[in-house]
């Protein structure tokens, strides 16, 4: 880890919510199995010898293998999911046809905002962080995933700032412009916090802002692209209370 800039004058820590606070992954995952539950309720598990986790493994092996072919990554986004849940359902009495895929991705949607999943680095550094700074949140996403985590004692209602509010997503300055004048900081008493380098890490530096880069996944060159830009790169939330010496 290394730090790019002295937690000394800063006041707020602003988060990005989708794949910095919320994990996409698990949340697809418990929203597929939930799916999966729905229409298979009847069932008798021994005797169809039902897999639910297989299946959901299956879908994702097939997405990656479908994505690895253009002519079925070109494909529109129903028909796409469709041949992928077809492939992962093949060993069970089930009329997977068009119709049956796009209730089931349907379901899933439906569900989504009450099966979000927050990573498990996310909560002790919002606690331990919250008691010396003001948190908030400038996001791309929508305000309803917010509203079925359990953060709100660290970062209340009245600081989370959605591109909807705005009427612009990031990068664009007004995003981040807006959120800072509600909070009432300026950009040198503020850093960002995001898994996007376009949408959080340049979109704070441009108006000002320090930026810390959360890469999960370390990818070839992130930390090289981290140091010669002067940002600062962690692989866990956690390291955010080293960060800003708490």
């Amino acid at each position: 880890m290394n730090r790019s800039f002295s937690p000394k004058n800063k006041k707020v820590i602003f988060f990005d919510l989708n794949n910095t606070l919320i994990d996409h992954q698990r949340s697809f995952k418990v929203s597929f199995l939930d799916a999966l539950d729905e229409f298979t309720s009847r069932w008798d598990p021994e005797s169809n010898n039902w897999e639910p986790n297989k299946v959901y493994t299956n879908y994702m092996k097939e997405l990656k293998i479908a994505k690895q072919d253009k002519r079925k990554y070109y494909l529109p986004r129903n028909k796409l999911q469709h041949h992928c849940l077809k492939q992962a359902l093949k060993p069970y009495p089930l009329d997977v046809n068009l119709s049956f895929s796009e209730h089931f991705f349907n379901m899933i949607q439906e569900n989504r905002p009450q099966n979000v999943q927050l990573f498990p680095d996310v909560l002790h550094p919002l606690a331990t962080l919250s008691n010396k700074y003001k948190l908030a949140i400038i996001s791309n996403g929508r305000k309803n995933d917010y509203d079925h985590l359990n953060i709100k004692d660290f970062i209340p209602e009245d600081r989370v700032f959605t591109s909807k509010m705005f009427g612009h997503h990031k990068p664009h300055p007004t995003i981040f412009k807006n959120a800072l004048k509600k909070m009432n900081f300026s950009p040198e008493q503020s850093v960002m916090v995001g898994n996007s380098w376009k949408n959080d890490v340049c979109g704070a530096i441009d108006i000002g802002m320090d930026a810390i880069w959360i890469v999960r996944k370390p990818r070839k060159g992130s930390r090289r692209r981290a140091d010669k830009n002067g940002v600062t790169y962690i692989q866990s939330l956690k390291q955010l209370v080293s960060v800003f010496e708490v």
